[in-house]
């Protein structure tokens, strides 16, 4: 990923950095399509696109199509529809970021991730 994305609160302006968290929350949707919860999202693991790669998405017009943002380090990232626990040894997430479901110790659920992504939008601010 080096070259590819600086970090978020790096960003040039205040509507690059918006751009660049909606694409993470369009690339987040994408991943729980899949069956896949992130669960660490936080200022470190939105990236601002370098550069002109193209978009993932293809259902916007070809002008707004380069993609300013994205989603990284799926290390803590799970199966939603997994039998078991996934055996980490302590609640995982960067703690300034985590939900309040997080913290009280309820099972995991993407609604988690969106609001760790609101905490996201306010250390912006």
């Amino acid at each position: 990923l080096i070259g590819r994305g600086g970090l978020l609160n790096h960003a040039p302006t205040i509507s690059s950095a918006l751009k660049a968290l909606h694409d993470a929350l369009l690339g987040h949707r994408a991943a729980v399509q899949k069956d896949i919860l992130h669960r660490d999202i936080s200022i470190g693991n939105v990236l601002v696109s370098l550069g002109d790669e193209a978009s993932i998405f293809t259902d916007v017009e070809p002008q707004d199509r380069k993609q300013a943002g994205f989603l990284i380090d799926f290390a803590y990232a799970i199966e939603l529809s997994r039998s078991a626990p996934s055996g980490a040894p302590h609640r995982t997430g960067t703690p300034i970021f985590m939900a309040m479901g997080v913290l009280r110790e309820h099972g995991p659920h993407p609604i988690h991730d969106l609001h760790s992504f609101f905490y996201v939008l306010l250390y912006l601010t």
